[in-house]
């Protein structure tokens, strides 16, 4: 379902902003290794508070790389 998901959900990022779609999706990914990196050392793993804070800071560097992509 995952992979389902994310398939959809990059096909419609880069359908309808192609170049700035595929930076976004960088963005997204390096903060979601990032911080999965981070949880896994601090905590060692994922918990719901990850999660969530996962979901908000890909929203942050989605928004970011836009903004740095269309200025």
């Amino acid at each position: 379902q995952m992979a389902v998901a994310l398939g959809l959900g990059s096909v419609v990022v880069v359908a309808s902003l192609f170049t700035a779609g595929l930076f976004v999706i960088a963005m997204v990914t390096i903060t979601t290794l990032l911080w999965a990196m981070i949880a896994r050392a601090k905590i060692g793993g994922q918990t719901g508070d990850i999660l969530g804070a996962t979901q908000q800071l890909s929203e942050i560097a989605a928004l970011i790389g836009l903004s740095i992509w269309l200025a």
